[in-house]
Parts: C-alpha cells; structure tokens; sequence
C-alpha cells in the first residue's frame, strides 16, 4: 500500500472568533493524502474516527461535527504554547474514495491562568488569531504601550515561538493520522496479524 502525502497550503481571510484578525492570511494548513485506490470512503472515515479517539484526551469534547454520510469530523484541540497560554485550533478530516483531505486552522493564542508579577495578579495575556507571516497577532493597545518595542517583540514571538511550535505541533498530528489510516487499511486484510 502506497500513500502519496500532498501538502498544499491555502491562504483564506476570516475573521477570528474572539477577536481582530491581524494584518495578514490565518493561519492554515491542509493536507490531502492519497491511499490505496481501493480504499472507500467508509473506511477512512472510520480510520479517521479511531485516530481522533486515540489521538485526544476526550474525543467526544473535542468532535464538534461528525458527519458520517458526508464523511466529514471536525473537531477543536489545543497545544500547549507555555505555562500561561494555549494554541488552539480546529481541525477537519474529510474522506473520500483513495483520499482524505485534513485541514487545521481557525488558530487563536488564548493565556491561561494568572500571572503575579510584584504582588499583582492579572490574567495571562491572550494574543488572540494567528496569522502567517512576521505579524502574526495584533499587539494589544493600551495606555502603557510602547509601539516600537511591541513590534519588535512580535516579530520574535512569531519567528521564534508561534509558528515553530505550530509547525511541529500540526506536523506531528499529520504524522499520527495517515500512520492510523495507513493500520485501519492493513486491518482489513487481515494483514496485521
């Protein structure tokens, strides 16, 4: 059995859930994957089904949509940015005959937690959707802030720790899935036993 991964990249502008969407495209990235021909939709579907049990703490908190006549589950995750913040995310897998096609994005930093600095308690600061791109969030404005410096830092945080940890992060989660698709097939030969 042969798979083809085909990694495509697609840029789109829509506006984040819980916030402005920075000067840029969102965040996404889309893999579509070719399998046995052979391979029917129902079959993927199902692999698929079984990677996001296996793949997530609590499957059924993070499937939002499951659509087993259009072969489609959409879900919402997270990864871990630090101690004081999340990359969360949504992701689609759609399965059709010899392919499936999975889609992350809708990307958005949310803090989490406090943070007590010289006696002061705040909430950990959220920098709400991501988008590709140096300017990857939209800096928070507000009496102290210091343009220049924001600029500055963003361009780190972005080069530096958003888009690597995402990239690895979604890498990883491609990875996991097409290796689940890959042993849903061989099941149904028989072939793993």
């Amino acid at each position: 059995m042969r798979f083809t991964p085909v990694l495509l990249l697609f840029l789109t502008h829509s506006p984040g859930a819980s916030g402005q969407i920075p000067d840029g495209t969102p965040w996404e990235r889309v893999e579509v994957v070719t399998v046995d021909s052979t391979a029917k939709a129902d079959e993927l579907y199902r692999a698929a089904r079984r990677w996001f049990v296996d793949a997530f703490r609590d499957a059924d908190e993070v499937i939002q949509m499951d659509d087993p006549a259009g072969k489609i589950i959409a879900g919402k995750g997270w990864f871990p940015y630090n101690e004081y913040g999340r990359l969360w995310f949504t992701i689609e897998v759609e399965a059709r005959d010899g392919r499936y096609r999975t889609r992350v994005s809708g990307v958005e930093h949310r803090g989490f937690g406090t943070i007590t600095f010289m006696d002061v308690t705040r909430p950990a600061l959220s920098l709400g959707p991501i988008a590709l791109g140096d300017r990857c969030y939209t800096p928070i404005e507000g009496p102290f802030s210091n343009p220049r410096k924001e600029e500055r830092d963003m361009l780190q945080v972005c080069a530096e720790r958003i888009h690597p940890i995402m990239n690895r992060e979604v890498s990883d989660l491609f990875s996991s899935l097409r290796l689940a698709v890959e042993n849903g097939l061989k099941s149904r030969s028989g072939q793993d036993w």
